[in-house]
């Protein structure tokens, strides 16, 4: 996965451009998505034009940006971002780590997890836990590099090939 953070400072433009070409939208198309001439998206891309805050949050609607990639464009524009950014307190972090654990124990007996944006295992239900012991996971708690990893959990899938499709068809977005 691919994240602004992660991105050189290239400005609003290349931003623009990376997500465009992520969502594989030609200027055109994202013209037309986002209700506005492809030649200002060109001139967009270039730095010939300077974006107004409404075709931000158009081009971030039309590329189904998250909010915080928005923000993102927002402040390589030059722009205060919409959000706060701020962390969460121990009262909202209780109540999230609460309707998670819910959420996994309802699933039972499947096997649910909990992962974060970069893969990592943050929880498991029994079922998950019962099925990661079964084979063997290992120490490493990033899901993703688990399941690209030859052994024992990638040898029994039986359709790996088409599991490893969605996967990168996945992470491309």
């Amino acid at each position: 996965m691919t994240f602004t953070h992660s991105l050189p400072a290239v400005g609003f433009s290349g931003l623009l451009k990376t997500w465009r070409v992520r969502r594989h939208l030609s200027q055109f198309d994202l013209s037309l998505e986002a209700g506005m001439s492809q030649r200002h998206i060109s001139f967009l891309e270039t730095g010939r034009s300077k974006p107004s805050r409404f075709s931000v949050a158009q081009l971030g609607e039309a590329l189904q940006m998250p909010a915080a990639e928005i923000d993102a464009m927002l402040l390589s524009a030059g722009f205060a971002a919409n959000s706060s950014n701020k962390r969460w307190g121990d009262e909202t972090r209780n109540a999230v780590d609460l309707a998670i654990d819910h959420i996994l124990k309802g699933h039972a007996p499947y096997p649910a997890i909990a992962i974060d944006r970069i893969w990592t295992l943050q929880k498991v239900n029994e079922p998950a836990a019962q099925f990661f012991a079964a084979f063997a996971a290992g120490d490493d708690d990033n899901l993703l590099r688990t399941l690209l990893t030859p052994g024992p959990i990638r040898s029994a899938i039986g359709n790996w090939d088409d599991v490893a499709k969605a996967l990168f068809r996945l992470l491309e977005l």
